[in-house]
């Protein structure tokens, strides 16, 4: 194997290990995102339960429930403002399509001249990906 082969093939390496891990950064972030939701929902469905006249309840403890649970969906909102996790999920999903497209093209590549026209262009498009990658977390 000559060295321009090793060199695609650490190249390779690198590309996949990021496509991993923006994989599992989506996949944390959508479930995060769901969560989320699915909280807000069920908060929201309880606060206008405990509201309703019919249902058995002194006036107080209904007050501080309906309180707690109307508290709670503003602090879980406030959570999704600050850590829009919605967003990134859909930036790395962006980002794990580009690292598959790219590491496909590496699969074309065979002759040593090929790589050397290639990969220098690849390795300058992977770390446009990482810097992107980096600004979906600041």
């Amino acid at each position: 194997m000559t060295e321009l082969q090793d060199e695609l093939k650490t190249f390779k390496a690198e590309v996949s290990s990021s496509v991993n891990e923006w994989q599992e950064l989506r996949r944390s972030n959508r479930n995060w995102d769901g969560g989320l939701t699915i909280a807000t929902i069920l908060l929201t469905l309880t606060t206008t339960v405990i509201g309703v006249e019919g249902i058995k309840m002194d006036e107080a403890t209904r007050r501080l429930a309906i309180g707690i649970c109307g508290g709670l969906v503003v602090a879980i909102q406030s959570i999704g403002n600050a850590f829009p996790v919605k967003q990134r999920a859909g930036g790395y999903r962006l980002l794990q399509g580009q690292g598959y497209a790219l590491q496909s093209r590496t699969g074309y590549l065979q002759s040593d001249e090929e790589i050397i026209k290639e990969l220098p262009g690849m390795r300058e498009e992977f770390y446009k990906l990482l810097t992107d990658a980096s600004k979906l977390e600041a």
